[in-house]
């Protein structure tokens, strides 16, 4: 478990501590709330030239939560043969026709070229 980090302001003398690390970054002054950032400026600059955000966090939508862990099934190769039972497993509660929608999520997600160059980078 990851202990959620402290934030800049205190209360009663003590640092306050968030319930999660989600509650954190919510707070956080990149998501317009009042902590400051929790890495450096140099850092943030660094994420941003390379993705085009200033921080490292990415909330993924809920609709994509269900493909991302199939995908996270599929990537790895000492988990490929436990992955067809783990979807059936994951999608079981869903209607067929939402099965069907969230497959196709994970088939586009994994036709995206920039999906596979993160899955796959090209060797350097």
């Amino acid at each position: 478990m990851v202990e959620p980090p402290a934030c800049s302001r205190t209360e009663n003398g003590r640092p306050v501590v968030y319930e999660s690390v989600e509650a954190r970054c919510r707070a956080c002054e990149v998501y317009g709330g009042i902590e400051e950032k929790c890495i450096s400026d140099a850092e943030s600059e660094r994420i941003m030239a390379k993705t085009g955000r200033p921080c490292h966090r990415v909330d993924l939508s809920l609709g994509n939560s269900i493909p991302a862990a199939i995908i996270g099934w599929l990537r790895h190769p000492d988990l490929q043969p436990l992955a067809a039972l783990m979807t059936q497993q994951i999608l079981e509660p869903y209607t067929p026709e939402e099965r069907a929608l969230l497959l196709a999520r994970v088939k586009f997600a994994l036709s995206d070229d920039i999906v596979l160059g993160i899955l796959h980078p090209a060797p350097k």
